[in-house]
């Protein structure tokens, strides 16, 4: 009965407005519940992407040809929270995977960053001086640290893929 209820609600709402939208704080409709619902679990979730390699310490690597880009995980950052400085090595630069490879500062503490693979820095992120901010705000795409002439190829089997490292964050935050 309640249901249908609902139901008939739902079809007058869709007779009324045409698609149920949520425009504004006082629009009082059947999805809204479910549209807040929806946005929390997306704000909360953390984003991984897919082409990308992740190690354990949340850095993760995009490997175009010889060249891989390098960064900070979504999860990273946020559990980092603002960043107010970030120091990048100086170009021409070698690591070996597992290396200290950058450090941020955030308002809460000092954070080393380490080398997903191994490799020479070819390109840094020159904008992240002005701007390390960019990393909280874009960390897959703006906020990248550098770019590495791979040194080691077979490294990125060592990493782990998109859906392992969903897996490794979940347990980590538990």
């Amino acid at each position: 009965m309640a249901f249908r209820c609902v139901a008939a609600h739902a079809v007058t709402l869709f007779r009324l407005r045409g698609t149920p939208t949520v425009t504004t704080a006082t629009t009082h409709n059947l999805w809204m519940p479910l549209a807040r619902r929806f946005a929390t679990a997306v704000e909360d979730a953390d984003a991984v992407l897919d082409g990308l390699h992740y190690a354990a310490s949340h850095e993760w690597v995009k490997v175009n040809g010889n060249t891989g880009t390098v960064g900070i995980s979504d999860h990273a950052q946020k559990e980092l929270g603002d960043l107010v400085f970030v120091e990048l090595p100086e170009e021409g630069s070698s690591f070996k995977q597992g290396e200290k490879l950058a450090s941020v500062e955030s308002v809460k503490a000092v954070s080393d960053i380490y080398a997903p693979i191994s490799g020479i820095v070819s390109a840094i992120n020159a904008r992240l001086s002005e701007s390390p901010d960019l990393v909280n705000k874009s960390p897959y795409a703006d906020g990248w640290l550098v770019k590495v002439e791979v040194a080691n190829k077979g490294e990125i089997d060592s990493l782990m893929t998109p859906d392992a490292y969903r897996q490794h964050q979940a347990a980590d935050s538990h």
